[in-house]
């Protein structure tokens, strides 16, 4: 048989603060409400009372006498910034300058844009015009260089670079494709 648990209560759970740290603390509270009954002085400063120094003796009863007046108000403190102030010579231009930090240096003027070359001169047409044809109302031309012979419409394009526009008066109008220039090339069949 086995031995029975016993039902009693569960062992106490240990102090969640140790004995000395709540002292310490209790202290403290009790420090801090003692200041906080402390008098305050006009400037918000708290003073401790003052303290005779010697033996206590005892309290006399003190003959009722004239009301007192009202103390002086305390005179304001001279501006003691200005007093100091007065003491240090007057500093010269180059030491205010030091403490002040350089222009930034000048913008950049952007360069002027330069001028776009001029484009190259389209180079001689290589052919040369030997006739033409109009058959069923549509232009033809014969050209012809040292190797062979080529008929061209208006609108189509002549090998090296070059399209034929149509004929024009005392030649040929011509486009050099590379640059987009019209050229008109002399001559008549």
């Amino acid at each position: 048989m086995m031995p029975a648990a016993s039902s009693s209560a569960a062992p106490a759970p240990p102090p969640l603060m140790r004995p000395a740290l709540r002292w310490a603390l209790v202290g403290a509270a009790c420090a801090t409400a003692a200041v906080a009954m402390l008098p305050e002085d006009e400037a918000g400063v708290v003073t401790a009372p003052a303290r005779t120094p010697g033996p206590v003796a005892e309290r006399q009863p003190v003959a009722p006498g004239p009301p007192m007046a009202p103390a002086p108000a305390p005179a304001p403190r001279a501006a003691e910034p200005a007093a100091q102030a007065a003491a240090w010579p007057p500093l010269s231009r180059a030491a205010l300058t030091a403490w002040v930090p350089p222009p930034p240096p000048p913008r950049p003027q952007p360069a002027p844009p330069a001028a776009a070359p001029a484009p190259a001169p389209p180079p001689g047409f290589p052919y040369r015009w030997i006739g033409q044809i109009d058959e069923a109302g549509q232009l033809r031309v014969f050209l012809v260089d040292a190797q062979r012979l080529i008929a061209v419409a208006p609108g189509e394009t002549v090998e090296p670079g070059w399209r034929f526009e149509g004929v024009g008066a005392g030649g040929l109008q011509l486009t050099w494709l590379a640059t987009g220039q019209v050229v008109q090339v002399a001559g008549a069949p």
